[in-house]
């Protein structure tokens, strides 16, 4: 099975006829008085034809700010936490973040999560 290749703002640009700068103006939302209405209206009707989704790698680049939850775990080794995790993740995913999960060290009684 072949994974097919995510559309990319250049691909949006090319079928829409315009640069990759509009696209990348329209997407960044800095296209008011830079990128008439109609060609902001074609960029994004294009890119919804296309299926364009952005990337979060990109986003994060582009924006400095990574989208990340930190998720600290005291037994990753307990089910219960698995389907915490879970829920986490897609919670995330609904927010284009992703999480990170932490794995905090034992505490001095040598038990995860555990009070001295």
């Amino acid at each position: 099975m072949t994974r097919r290749r995510s559309v990319t703002s250049v691909d949006v640009a090319r079928a829409a006829g315009v640069s990759q700068t509009t696209v990348s103006l329209v997407f960044s939302g800095r296209a008011a008085g830079r990128v008439s209405e109609r060609t902001r209206a074609l960029v994004e009707q294009t890119a919804a034809t296309l299926g364009y989704v952005p990337s979060g790698p990109a986003r994060v680049l582009r924006g400095g700010r990574p989208q990340v939850l930190a998720l600290a775990v005291p037994d990753v080794r307990n089910p219960y936490f698995a389907r915490v995790l879970l829920g986490a993740e897609q919670a995330a995913r609904e927010s284009d973040m992703a999480v990170l999960l932490v794995d905090p060290p034992p505490t001095p009684t040598g038990r995860p999560g555990s009070s001295p």
